[in-house]
């Protein structure tokens, strides 16, 4: 198998244990390559939920996610899909910035919370550390 649609079914996490999730094991599908796991109610990713050796594209667009971090998504991953998620910008959320920045062919989402910056872009955040996100004039420290 190497796509696999999951679409309105996962309630909170993906569980690689199954113990709270009746779908496969994500794990099990090693020649995945592409995985939807959009419009869900995905609030956490784990730190292993999405290492799969061959998964280059995954959609996690439009679930209750407000923090990812590089080290969920495999080595070979290429796209991302992350737009109407409800993200924090804050400093947990840099990192993955930067990374997206970097490594990944994908388009910047927007921020949802600090209410302040409710509606900005990825694109226009600093990532300096010592102004963990600045837009204009304007510096954000969390």
């Amino acid at each position: 198998m190497r796509r696999r649609h999951i679409s309105k079914y996962f309630t909170d996490s993906i569980w690689n244990d199954g113990s709270e999730n009746p779908v496969p094991l994500l794990y099990s599908l090693q020649q995945l390559t592409h995985l939807d796991l959009s419009h869900n109610k995905i609030r956490h990713l784990a730190g292993y939920d999405l290492l799969l050796p061959s998964l280059e594209v995954v959609d996690l667009s439009y679930n209750h996610l407000h923090v990812v971090k590089p080290t969920n998504f495999g080595d070979i991953i290429q796209i991302i899909e992350l737009d109407g998620c409800p993200w924090r910008c804050d400093c947990h959320l840099r990192d993955f910035v930067a990374f997206q920045r970097k490594a990944l062919n994908a388009k910047s989402s927007r921020c949802y919370e600090p209410a302040r910056i409710r509606g900005i872009n990825w694109d226009d955040l600093s990532l300096k550390v010592s102004e963990v996100f600045r837009l204009g004039t304007d510096i954000f420290y969390y």
